[in-house]
C-alpha cells in the first residue's frame, strides 16, 4: 500500500509540472530557494542592517512585483489598485458629459460634480500612481531595467499630466466651479489614458495561478486556510484571465495569416468598386479614394453596415461587388471565431485536467489517501484519409453482401446492378488507397526519371495549384529545401545561373536570399500602396489646366459617340458660340498660346473651352453634363496637402524597372524557360509589369 501510495505521487506533480498553469519551479516546496530563505532567516542576527534593507526589498518585490499572486499583500496590494484604476476610469467619463463642470448655462447633467471636484480627483489619483511608480523603483532590482522597460514608460506617462499643467500655470492650479482648457491642455489630459493600460499589466497577478496550491510552506498553507479559499475556487475564479491570455497569444500566429488574406480581399473588392462606381459629382459620388471604398468593403465584410455609403442600385457591377463581399464576409469572419474557439476549449479542457490533478494531490497530501488509478490508452495517429478508406470499405462490404445474397437467388437483372455496384466501390476505395501510397512503391522505375525537385519548394515552371499548395506546407512546416544544408553560404564552384536560382527561387538557401526576397516582396507592397495614393485627392493637384483634367476630358471626347452637334465642347472654337470639327488637343504644353483670332487647338486656351476668354456654358455644351461640369479633376478651389501630381511618374519608373529586372533574371536563372513562360505566375507577372509601360 506505501509503494502505491509513493508510485502515484510523482505522476500527479508531473502533470502539475507541465501544465501551462503550473506553479514555477522556484515555488515547489523543498526546492533550493526556499531552504535559503530558512537558513537565511535563522541566521537575520549576524547580517548588517544593509543586508536586512535589500532582504526586505527582495521579500517586498518578491511579494508585490514578481509574483504577488503567491502572498495575501500581493493579492491585496493588486486588487486595491485595480479598484483604483476603475474609479479613475469612471471619473475620465464622467468629466467628458455635459455637466456643470463645462459652463454650461443649461447642462444636460444637472447633477455632475463641478470642474473643482474633478481636478481634486485627479490630484487624488495622481499621487496614489506617483506613490506606487516610487515604491516600484524602490525596491527595482535594476534601475536600468526598471526605467527601460516599457510598463514604466507607460505609468510615467499616466502622471505626467497634472505635473505639466501645474509647470504651465505656474506651480499653481485654479480651483473653479468650470473650465475652459485649451486645445493644448486636452491633448495633454489624454495621457491619462495610459492608467486604463495598466491593467493589462494586472494579468501578472493570475499568471502563476495555481503556484499557491502546492502550498511550499505551511505558512502560506496557513494563510491559505485562514483566508478561507479553497484550492478549487480560487483556481476556477482567478485562472480565467490566464486562460483569456494564454488564447489570445496562441491565436495570434494563425490570426496573422487571416488577417493578411483579409487585407488583400478588402482591398482587391475596394479596386473593383472605385472602377466600377468612378466619382464624377465630388459632392455626390460614393468613393472619392480606393482608401474610401476600401472603408465600404471593410464594414460590408464585418456584416456592420453603417449605411453611411450605398453603391448606386443601377450599377449592376458594383451591386454584384457588393453581394460577393457579403457572402465572402459572413464565411471569413468564420475563421477567426473558430481559431480563438478552439484555442480557448482546447485550453479550457487543459485547466479542467490540471485541476484534477492538482486536487487529487492535494486530496492525497492531506488525507493520504492514493488517487484513483487512471488506465490510459494510447491512441494511433491516423492518415487523414484514414476515415475515407473506413467508409468506402464498410460501402464496399455492404455491396458484397447484397451480391452474395443475389447470386445465391439468382436473379439476372438485379444480379447485374449489384455486380456494377460492387465494381464501382471497388474503383472508389482504390483510387483513395492509391493516395496514401508513396509513389516510389507504385512505379519504382519513374522516380530516376523525375527532376529531383523537393515538394515543398516548387519552381516557377510548376502548376500554380502545386505551387501554391506547396509553398504552404512548407511555411506551416518550416521544412528546409534539401538544398539549403548545402546552400547556407554561395559557394564560387556552382554556376552563376545555379546561384542566380537559388538566390531567386530558394529563399531560405542563403541569408541574401532570404534578403532579396523580403526587398521584392516590400517592392510589391510599396507599388500597390502608390497605386492607391494616385486615387487620393489629397496628394493631387485639380484645376482647368492640370494633367488630371485634361486626361479626364479626353477619356470623354474621344469616344466614338461624341460629335460636333452633341458636344460642341470637345471640339476646337473659332468665335464663341462657333466649333469646328477639329478635336480639341489634350496635351499642349503650359506656355500654349492662341493665335492673333484667339484661336488655339489646345484645351483652355483661346475661345476653346475651359479658357477664361471663352463664353461657352458647360451644361449645353456636352450631352452627358452630369458627368463633365461637376468633374472633380477640373474643378477649382482644391489645395493639396502635397502636389504629386508630376512626380508619380518617377516612381512609377522605379518599380517599373525593379519588376522587368527580377522577371528577366527569373526567365535567365530558370531550369526550363519554356515552361516558365507557359506557367501561370508567369503571365500575372507579365500583366502586372504592361501598366507601367503601356502608359
Amino acid at each position: 500500500m506505501t509503494e502505491a501510495i509513493n508510485a502515484s505521487i510523482p505522476e500527479d506533480l508531473a502533470v502539475i509540472a507541465a501544465s501551462p498553469f503550473a506553479p514555477p519551479p522556484d515555488y515547489v516546496l523543498g526546492t533550493a530557494e526556499v531552504n535559503n530563505m530558512r537558513m537565511e532567516s535563522m541566521s537575520s542576527s549576524t547580517r548588517t542592517n544593509s543586508d536586512r534593507s535589500k532582504m526586505f526589498r527582495s521579500r517586498l518585490r518578491m511579494r508585490i512585483v514578481d509574483h504577488p499572486e503567491g502572498s495575501r499583500i500581493g493579492r491585496v496590494y493588486h486588487t486595491v489598485f485595480l479598484f483604483v484604476v476603475v474609479c479613475n476610469l469612471v471619473s475620465l467619463m464622467l468629466e467628458t458629459l455635459d455637466g456643470p463642470n463645462h459652463g454650461s448655462s443649461d447642462p444636460v447633467y444637472p447633477m455632475l460634480p463641478f470642474a473643482k471636484s474633478y481636478v481634486i480627483s485627479d490630484m487624488f489619483f495622481t499621487g496614489i500612481f506617483t506613490v506606487d511608480l516610487m515604491v516600484k523603483c524602490a525596491i527595482a532590482k535594476s534601475q536600468k531595467k526598471f526605467w527601460t522597460s516599457v510598463v514604466t514608460i507607460m505609468d510615467v506617462l499616466a502622471v505626467l499630466p497634472l505635473y505639466i499643467l501645474v509647470a504651465k500655470a505656474g506651480g499653481t492650479l485654479k480651483l473653479t466651479n468650470s473650465e475652459s482648457p485649451l486645445p493644448s491642455d486636452q491633448y495633454i489630459k489624454l495621457l491619462r489614458l495610459f492608467r486604463i493600460i495598466r491593467v493589462v499589466s494586472m494579468l501578472k497577478v493570475y499568471h502563476n495561478t495555481t503556484s499557491h496550491l502546492v502550498c511550499p510552506t505551511f505558512e502560506r498553507a496557513t494563510s491559505m486556510e485562514s483566508d478561507g479559499l479553497s484550492n478549487s475556487m480560487w483556481l476556477q475564479n482567478k485562472s480565467g484571465m490566464r486562460i483569456l491570455y494564454l488564447t489570445a497569444k496562441g491565436s495570434l500566429a494563425p490570426l496573422t495569416i487571416t488577417l493578411f488574406f483579409l487585407i488583400t480581399f478588402i482591398m482587391l473588392f475596394a479596386t473593383i468598386l472605385y472602377y466600377a462606381q468612378p466619382c464624377y459629382n465630388v459632392s455626390t459620388c460614393v468613393f472619392t479614394d480606393i482608401f474610401n471604398a476600401g472603408y465600404f468593403a471593410m464594414v460590408t465584410v464585418a456584416t456592420v453596415g453603417y449605411g453611411d455609403q450605398v453603391v448606386d442600385l443601377n450599377n449592376v457591377i458594383a451591386v454584384l461587388v457588393t453581394c460577393v463581399m457579403m457572402i465572402f464576409g459572413a464565411l471569413f469572419l468564420a475563421m477567426p471565431l473558430a481559431i480563438i474557439g478552439i484555442k480557448y476549449e482546447m485550453l479550457w479542457t487543459k485547466h479542467e485536467a490540471d485541476r484534477k490533478s492538482i486536487s487529487r494531490a492535494e486530496s492525497f497530501r492531506l488525507t493520504g489517501k492514493p488517487p484513483p488509478q487512471v488506465l490510459l490508452i494510447e491512441s494511433m495517429r491516423l492518415a487523414p484519409m484514414a476515415n475515407v478508406v473506413n467508409m468506402q470499405f464498410v460501402d464496399l462490404c455492404e455491396v458484397t453482401s447484397y451480391l452474395s445474397r443475389d447470386c445465391a437467388t439468382f436473379v439476372s437483372f438485379m444480379l447485374i446492378d449489384t455486380l456494377l455496384r460492387a465494381i464501382k466501390a471497388h474503383k472508389d476505395m482504390s483510387k483513395t488507397i492509391k493516395t496514401l501510397v508513396p509513389r516510389e512503391l507504385l512505379k519504382p522505375n519513374s522516380i530516376a526519371k523525375l527532376p529531383k525537385l523537393s515538394e515543398s519548394s516548387p519552381s516557377r515552371h510548376a502548376t500554380f495549384k502545386q505551387s501554391i499548395i506547396s509553398r504552404a506546407k512548407r511555411a506551416m512546416s518550416g521544412a528546409a529545401h534539401p538544398d539549403d544544408a548545402a546552400q547556407h553560404t554561395l559557394d564560387a564552384t556552382i554556376p552563376f545561373r545555379r546561384r542566380l536560382f537559388l538566390l531567386l527561387e530558394r529563399p531560405h538557401s542563403s541569408r541574401q536570399a532570404n534578403y532579396l526576397n523580403k526587398f521584392f516582396l516590400v517592392t510589391v507592397v510599396m507599388s500597390m500602396l502608390l497605386f492607391y495614393a494616385e486615387t487620393t485627392p489629397e496628394l493631387q493637384a485639380y484645376g482647368m489646366h492640370t494633367e488630371l483634367c485634361h486626361r479626364a476630358l479626353e477619356s470623354y471626347c474621344t469616344q466614338s459617340s461624341r460629335s460636333q452637334a452633341t458636344d460642341p465642347g470637345c471640339f476646337v472654337h473659332v468665335s464663341p458660340n462657333v466649333s469646328t470639327s477639329m478635336l480639341l488637343d489634350f496635351h499642349c504644353d503650359d506656355s500654349a498660346t492662341p493665335d492673333a483670332s484667339n484661336v488655339s487647338p489646345c484645351v483652355g486656351v483661346g475661345w476653346n473651352y475651359g479658357s477664361n476668354d471663352t463664353a461657352i456654358v458647360c451644361a449645353s455644351s456636352f450631352v452627358d453634363k452630369d458627368k463633365i461640369c461637376k468633374l472633380r479633376q477640373c474643378l477649382s478651389g482644391h489645395v493639396p496637402m502635397f502636389d504629386m501630381s508630376t512626380k508619380w511618374i518617377y516612381l512609377e519608373l522605379y518599380f517599373g524597372f525593379v519588376f522587368t529586372a527580377e522577371w528577366l533574371l527569373r526567365f535567365y536563372a530558370a531550369r526550363h524557360r519554356l515552361a516558365f513562360v507557359r506557367s501561370f505566375g508567369t503571365w500575372i507577372d507579365t500583366l502586372a509589369i504592361m501598366p507601367f509601360y503601356a502608359e
